[in-house]
């Protein structure tokens, strides 16, 4: 690979021993650095990995310098984005990779260029709403004339000679952009910019130091780049709908969802779609509603919203005066209000402007019906990705080559992932940091459970670990809700009804419910039917670590155990409405649950062991693995006689090997000859015609069906 970039028009063996010196230079110059050792030749594939900290990478340092100031300006602390722009703008130097020629030379240099005009607008971006901007201008003229047609850089460039005064300057350079951008592009369409275009009054308001005017009209707060946005066109349009510049009211969007599954991305994503349909302002804040730390005050949000409508001014003390002042500022002009990361609708309802001529977008992890009731919100709930998008998403952070190359292991990783975005991204950027390790070592790594949340966290950044973005939605639980959170972790299936979380908890069922409910709220499980819930892998997993760090050994195997108790006495009811003649076997009584299921007739029997089929199945693996081998051979033994009328075959038959397994290492006879049988009716009714003793792998003459006390059956 690397003679294919350096010399593209040549063979390998012709430039083989170039290529050997031009890595004995490189070492030589790694050498003089103080890193001997960081070319490292990989034995098995030939090739050379550079194996240094990414800090001593002056684009890595760059790049790193630029999320942190994006996150800065995103949260509204435009002196630190600043400040942190400044560092990194001060590590370029003259043009990247001057030296190097070729087509992936040339693609790296415009990756890197885009890097630095990036930086640069976001910069600019941060000095005008600290109302910096002579300075605004310094950065952005040298750069203008390489972009001429880049309409933010107008944008900003325009807003700042405004904001100094300049206004007649900035109408001649809007209608020289106007004018180059419709020739250029051959378009008729209209470029209207929102700090000059149809306002006449630009400049409103009072006037700073040296009589300038201080007063920007329509900051520009949204985050200026959304990466790795992929998927959800079908919400894209359905919030494209949404907007009705003629309705009679304040338009309220709430985007809700799960933790990691993307909602700050889509929603900015689609706040910059749409920006330019509110040219009055687009007004950001991070509420930190699942943040470390406190979440943000409605005070703080609206004193910032003041600052950038109404500079140089000061804002009133108290938050109903601060609201006003805010509703008035706003009131009849087109702005977009993005407020990301709400705790409640009570943290948001002083941030709501009055106007039906504005639109607010809010995204949280919880519902937010009270906006709804006060507000008339739209709600859009946003899913997991589907497997295509999932896929998508991976290919663009890890690249189109490695993912076309092993489909099979990206399908996997995306399935472990559960489709999530942020376990997505991260694990993209895991094999990303890993060129040289194929992608099903990743897809291995993620298939161990007890590890699965340690691979999905990046560096020591808090946003880059699934478990920490889980854990500041369970840190808000009370504790009764985070003692269910754990209950439900240990439960092996993929849904959970009332009932049996009740049994779970050792609670009514009432309690049950009401506890999941406040649950589905925090969006850490989701409703899947009629009292039923789910809750997703990756949670579950946290779930569980949850369990075993707050509950003893004790307390976590009598919760077992009564999840255990529960089922095996609904199979036991459900088997004499299927089969009323039909007497199971016993082994070891296990109590009645205190709240136990009941059914009306063979129907509705029917209806729950289909319902519950998968978890029953799980719950015999639970019940073998926990100390409880009697119940283990019970439960599908108890359901022979839905197992019969329903033909599945390949559960029936996983039942039944869990089962005799369990009853092997107990020694309990009665439980091995009820689970021989049991596979030997799978095996009658598939037909097989191979017999051999299950118990020993021997050959065999007698009759399928039969068993013996001693462990062996045919099949």
């Amino acid at each position: 690979m690397l003679v294919d970039h350096l010399w593209p028009e040549r063979s390998a063996e012709a430039c083989r021993s170039s290529l050997y010196s031009l890595i004995s230079r490189l070492r030589g110059a790694l050498q003089k650095a103080g890193l001997p050792k960081a070319l490292v030749r990989m034995p098995s594939t030939g090739a050379y990995r550079l194996d240094v900290d990414p800090d001593t990478v002056d684009f890595h340092r760059f790049r790193r310098l630029l999320a942190a100031a994006r996150d800065a300006g995103r949260n509204g602390y435009h002196e630190s984005c600043v400040a942190l722009l400044d560092d990194a703008l001060a590590i370029w130097r003259d043009e990247p990779l001057a030296d190097l020629h070729g087509a992936h030379a040339e693609h790296l240099r415009r990756a890197m260029e885009d890097a630095l005009l990036s930086a640069y607008k976001c910069l600019a971006e941060s000095k005008l709403q600290i109302a910096e901007y002579d300075s605004t201008l310094a950065i952005l003229e040298p750069i203008l004339p390489r972009h001429d047609l880049d309409e933010t850089l107008a944008q900003y460039w325009i807003a700042a000679l405004s904001a100094i005064g300049r206004e007649s300057d900035a109408r001649a350079f809007f209608t020289i952009f106007r004018q180059r951008f419709r020739r250029s592009m051959r378009t008729e369409r209209s470029i209207d910019y929102p700090h000059l275009a149809g306002h006449p009054g630009v400049l409103g308001g009072g006037a700073g130091p040296a009589g300038r005017s201080t007063r920007i009209n329509g900051p520009r707060q949204l985050p200026s780049d959304i990466a790795d946005f992929t998927g959800h066109p079908e919400l894209l349009s359905e919030l494209d709908a949404l907007i009705d510049p003629t309705g009679p009211a304040l338009r309220v969007i709430v985007l809700s969802g799960m933790p990691g599954v993307g909602k700050t991305t889509l929603a900015l994503a689609w706040a910059q779609r749409v920006g330019a349909r509110f040219p009055d302002g687009q007004l950001y804040a991070n509420l930190r509603g699942h943040d470390p730390g406190p979440p943000a005050k409605p005070s703080e949000v609206l004193n910032g919203f003041l600052r950038a409508l109404n500079p140089g001014f000061a804002n009133p003390p108290t938050v109903p005066e601060r609201a006003a002042l805010f509703r008035s500022l706003v009131n009849g002009r087109r702005v977009l209000v993005v407020l990301d990361n709400a705790a409640s609708a009570d943290q948001v309802r002083p941030l709501l402007p009055g106007s039906p001529s504005c639109l607010v977008v809010v995204t949280s992890r919880a519902y937010l019906t009270g906006l709804a009731t006060d507000y008339g919100a739209a709600r859009v709930d946003l899913g997991l990705l589907p497997p295509p998008d999932a896929v998508s998403l991976l290919r663009t952070v890890i690249g189109h080559e490695r993912v076309t190359a092993e489909p099979e292991a990206v399908g996997q990783v995306a399935r472990l992932c559960g489709r999530l975005p942020l376990a997505l991204h991260l694990a993209g950027q895991r094999a990303a940091l890993r060129p040289d390790i194929p992608l099903g070592e990743l897809a291995a790594e993620l298939a161990d459970e007890t590890r699965r949340l340690d691979v999905l966290t990046i560096g020591t950044d808090v946003s880059t670990a699934v478990r920490r973005v889980f854990q500041w939605s369970y840190r808000s639980l009370g504790h009764p809700q985070a003692r269910m959170f754990g209950l439900v972790g240990l439960h092996p299936g993929a849904e959970i009804s009332v009932l049996a979380a009740a049994a779970l908890a050792g609670v009514p069922p009432t309690a049950a419910r009401r506890l999941l409910d406040d649950l589905t709220d925090a969006r850490l499980v989701d409703q899947a039917g009629r009292h039923r819930y789910r809750m997703h892998d990756l949670l579950r997993i946290y779930a569980r670590e949850r369990a075993e760090s707050a509950f003893g050994d004790t307390e976590r195997a009598q919760a077992v155990r009564r999840l255990v108790e529960f089922y095996l006495h609904a199979a036991s009811l459900a088997d004499r409405a299927l089969h009323p003649g039909r007497r199971a076997g016993r082994g070891e009584e296990l109590n009645q649950p205190g709240h136990p299921v009941a059914f009306s007739g063979y129907d509705e029997a029917l209806r729950w062991c289909e319902t519950e089929r998968t978890n029953l199945v799980a719950i015999t693996r639970l019940a073998a693995g926990t100390g409880l081998p009697a119940a283990a051979w019970q439960l599908p033994d108890t359901l022979w006689s839905y197992f019969f009328l329903s033909k599945h075959w390949t559960d029936w038959a996983a039942a039944c090997r869990t089962g005799l397994e369990a009853a092997r290492h107990a020694g309990d006879l009665t439980g091995q000859s009820r689970m021989l049988t049991g596979l030997a009716s799978v095996h009658r009714d598939l037909r097989h015609s191979t017999r051999r003793w299950i118990g020993t792998g021997r050959p065999s003459t007698c009759s399928a069906g039969s068993a013996t006390a001693g462990g062996r059956a045919c099949r």
